[in-house]
């Protein structure tokens, strides 16, 4: 995102997708011909790519299978760095390949990575229904647009989604406006795409974006009870963070928001602290009230009261294994990540390296 930063601190730089400018630039280092800087091409191309779960094992992941369909969103939303990167493109992997790579693992769980994987909707279509014989079980990540289309809808359940992660972001229209979240604008209420996703039966990880200028603390505040309401199986409640290189840094820094230029690099910056002026709070009050909400919507009593949606979290028995093995997870995971600096901490002297 910043490779003009980057090149302070390395001999050379690897910009962009690796894959293809990798194993010239280990050719080059091997013969003493390293450069400052290789480019990985744009679009990636995807084609005979293969997942090494290997270098997972024994490392206390999660016990699933990570594996990648896509890359890229062809959505515009200001505060993403993804769209940023890939400039709204979205690239696939042939079909065959994914299905023959997940064939060959006994894992029945998957956990597609991809930032929108139904983002190509007929090349979505494809990979599920070639998914349906391996009896799979898997979650990804997908903006609401699916819900328009019940063919592909039909064709996730028969793959075996169990769930799906998605960016609400907001329950105000006008903050929907200013991050120019177009997959959800559209919508007069999310009320009928949620009733969508109950009836099929997926879980629903919803992600919020806090800190855009129709927010406040009582907003927030009704936007975690709203999503307790629903019954999420999980939700994130991020702070809005102006990630270098996007849209929604440059409009911070231009109106002398940021309370840091360069956040990432500053010694009194903390994971979860607000790094700009929000419009109708302090900053260390949208920290505070973030903080609150991940707290709350993850309150023991409420994950209880959560887990009774039958046409969900409760459908059956895996569904209610699932629900209650990773909601605790995340809710130490959420008190643990809390006020960690960013960058690696030296513990042992240098002398004893």
């Amino acid at each position: 995102m910043i490779p003009e930063e980057a090149a302070q601190h390395a001999d050379t730089l690897m910009i962009g997708d690796a894959e293809e400018a990798f194993q010239e630039m280990i050719a080059d280092l091997a013969a003493g011909l390293l450069r400052k800087e290789y480019v990985g091409h744009f679009p990636p191309r995807l084609k005979g790519l293969r997942t090494r779960w290997q270098i997972f094992d024994n490392k206390h992941y999660l016990p699933l299978r990570l594996t990648q369909f896509s890359r890229g969103c062809p959505n515009n939303c200001e505060f993403c760095a993804t769209g940023s990167l890939y400039k709204r493109t979205h690239c696939c992997r042939p079909v065959d390949e994914v299905v023959s790579e997940l064939s060959e693992q006994k894992s029945p769980f998957v956990f597609f990575v991809d930032d929108n994987i139904t983002a190509q909707p007929d090349l979505a279509k494809e990979l599920f229904r070639q998914l349906i014989p391996l009896k799979k079980r898997w979650i990804g990540q997908a903006s609401l647009s699916f819900t328009e289309d019940p063919d592909l809808m039909d064709l996730m359940k028969r793959s075996g989604c169990a769930g799906l992660v998605v960016g609400f972001e907001s329950t105000d229209p006008a903050n929907l406006k200013q991050m120019n979240k177009n997959c959800n604008m559209h919508l007069d209420s999310y009320a009928p795409v949620i009733e969508k996703i109950r009836d099929i039966g997926f879980q629903l990880w919803a992600a919020f974006l806090m800190g855009y200028d129709a927010d406040d603390v009582k907003s927030i505040q009704r936007t975690v009870q709203w999503a307790i309401d629903q019954k999420f199986c999980f939700a994130a409640f991020n702070i809005l963070c102006p990630y270098p290189s996007t849209p929604l840094y440059a409009e911070m820094q231009a109106a002398d928001r940021l309370i840091y230029d360069k956040w990432w690099l500053d010694e009194r910056y903390h994971f979860g602290d607000a790094v700009f002026k929000p419009a109708r709070m302090t900053p260390d009050e949208l920290t505070e009230a973030c903080f609150w909400a991940r707290r709350r919507f993850n309150h023991p009593v409420n994950i209880i009261r959560r887990a009774f949606d039958f046409k969900t979290n409760a459908k059956d028995l895996w569904s209610i294994a699932t629900y209650f093995a990773y909601n605790p997870l995340f809710r130490r995971e959420l008190f643990k990540k809390h006020g960690m600096k960013l960058g690696y901490h030296r513990t042992t002297p240098p002398d004893s390296v």
